[in-house]
């Protein structure tokens, strides 16, 4: 038997295929979603995927294949979490905390398998994914011109009140979007002149809403990823992949002693410094300080998940930030640190191994590149404003991870399909 009819996919059933539709639509709504009502981010994508998880199971006769890294992170937070209640300041919240971790990241399981499925994906997907991205940048825009109008509507909320941060979530989730959307317009049949007009779009939305925003989050974000993606062409050699992931593991170990090293040497510098100081710098090297001296008291363990919102009281001078407590240290390794200790961080270090380490390993090199890129500007964001565990913020990660999984995946299907001709 020819080659070709071994390989050839028997075709989808209608109910299949209208199943893949309804999925894909509603894919392409999440970005103008996440824009009106960011925190919808913690429940949709993981509802999501569990729904068409098992949608397809029905449909196709099979279940999708779970990414076994994927349910090993997943599995050992959660099971961390709720662990933690054995040592934790609060152990019914651990646990609570924990369900809440194990249900997102659960959720984020199927929505990878859904969109690395080998089967029919809608052409559409390809273009209106995108396009929903730039109108979803065009109504940041337009909420940071109107400082909010569509926030306090929703919310019946006085808008003269308002601060531009409360537009920071649309805003860090357009630039995480920002590049898998580029990657889907790669993958569209879209003619050259619509898809240079889109990435046109793109970059000149992109800078209104940098010069408009509060965000330092995503003014980061973005000067990493143009190192990262420009900066590529270094880490095809094994040596600077080895380079990255040791740094990596490196600045997790010594997070708690690097904080305190930074608060002393420049925290005095950065308080009066323009853009640093709009980004209450030197309030975040003080907030790590405290968190980090604390996380070292129990180096081990330590004192369980969410530990941050129930100390009430810091040891700190308060000579910058005016309050000795915090909900979240604003930094995702020290958060680990002060909540599972050197156990945690372990397992964090070796998350950051096993993901990197499979990310090289992608066979594409445009998918490489993003993927790359992508993870360096979620890391980045993780470690210096929003705690790691909200839903919201869980939610986005877990939706960046799948777009990209299914980029990684069309490629290497592209880069095979001249193998298949008979």
């Amino acid at each position: 038997m020819p080659s070709s009819e071994i390989l050839t996919p028997k075709s989808p059933s209608p109910s299949l295929k209208m199943g893949m539709a309804l999925f894909c639509a509603l894919l392409c709504l999440l970005p103008l979603i996440q824009t009106v009502a960011p925190r919808a981010l913690g429940f949709v994508p993981p509802a999501m995927g569990i729904i068409f998880f098992c949608a397809l199971r029905i449909f196709s006769g099979s279940w999708p294949r779970l990414s076994l890294l994927y349910v090993a992170i997943a599995v050992g937070t959660a099971s961390l979490a709720a662990l933690s209640a054995l040592w934790s300041l609060n152990p019914d919240f651990a646990l609570e905390r924990g369900l809440k971790i194990v249900g997102v990241l659960g959720g984020g399981c199927a929505l990878y398998a859904v969109l690395r499925a080998n089967t029919s994906w809608p052409s559409f997907l390809y273009w209106a994914f995108p396009l929903a991205l730039i109108f979803a940048g065009l109504l940041c825009i337009f909420e940071l011109w109107t400082n909010g109008f569509l926030y306090h509507t929703w919310r019946g909320t006085d808008a003269a009140n308002y601060n531009l941060s409360i537009i920071n979530r649309a805003v860090v989730s357009f630039t995480l979007l920002l590049l898998p959307a580029l990657g889907f317009l790669s993958l569209s049949s879209c003619s050259a002149l619509k898809k240079r007009l889109m990435q046109l779009s793109f970059l000149l939305i992109m800078i209104v809403i940098a010069c408009m925003t509060d965000s330092q989050s995503a003014h980061l974000a973005l000067l990493v990823a143009g190192i990262f993606w420009f900066a590529f062409p270094l880490f095809k050699r094994k040596a600077a992949q080895s380079g990255l992931i040791i740094l990596i593991c490196a600045g997790i170990l010594a997070g708690p002693w690097l904080v305190q090293l930074l608060y002393n040497v420049f925290a005095d510098y950065v308080h009066t410094m323009p853009w640093l100081a709009d980004a209450y710098a030197a309030d975040r090297l003080e907030i790590w300080d405290f968190v980090a001296r604390k996380a070292l008291d129990s180096p081990i363990f330590g004192f369980g998940i969410e530990a941050t919102r129930h100390i009430e009281h810091f040891n700190t001078p308060m000579r910058y930030t005016p309050l000795d407590h915090v909900l979240h240290p604003h930094n995702a390794v020290l958060q680990i640190w002060i909540e599972f200790g050197l156990i945690g961080i372990l397992g964090l270090c070796a998350a950051m191994v096993l993901v990197l380490h499979s990310m090289f390993r992608i066979e594409s090199e445009p998918a490489r590149r993003l993927c790359l890129s992508v993870f360096m500007m979620a890391l980045v964001t993780a470690c210096i404003s929003y705690g790691l565990w909200q839903g919201w913020w869980l939610g986005l990660l877990t939706m960046v991870t799948g777009l990209c999984g299914h980029i990684a995946r069309k490629k290497k299907a592209a880069l095979q399909r001249p193998l298949h001709k008979s």
